[in-house]
């Protein structure tokens, strides 16, 4: 599933609102674990379920700047293996400014 939020958003209570997920819901907090050929599921703590499922860019070359790469950024990633140390899902977070050189604006 994708989806695009263009609205000013509060990290903050972003994350708390992703915390108190989590205490209703605390399957999204699972990491699935190896044990002698078997697999097992091992609760993460918030900072660890934080740090694998939130995506930040870590550098401004990695910052989507317009439309185009938004599109190419989710072609290219929508099919990859979530891997199992992690929780299943990921969400990629980030100020999004569009650029006026859009090729894709009218």
């Amino acid at each position: 599933m994708n989806c695009s939020t263009y609205d000013s958003l509060n990290p903050d209570a972003f994350f708390r609102k992703f915390e108190e997920m989590f205490t209703v819901m605390p399957k999204f907090q699972y990491k699935i674990k190896e044990v002698a050929g078997d697999y097992y599921y091992e609760k993460m703590t918030l900072e660890e379920t934080r740090e694998k499922a939130f995506l930040f860019p870590r550098t401004s070359d990695k910052v989507l700047r317009n439309q185009q790469q938004v599109d190419e950024y989710i072609r290219d990633n929508m099919n990859t293996k979530l891997p199992l140390d992690g929780p299943l899902f990921r969400i990629y977070y980030q100020e999004y400014c569009p650029d006026e050189e859009d090729p894709t604006l009218p």
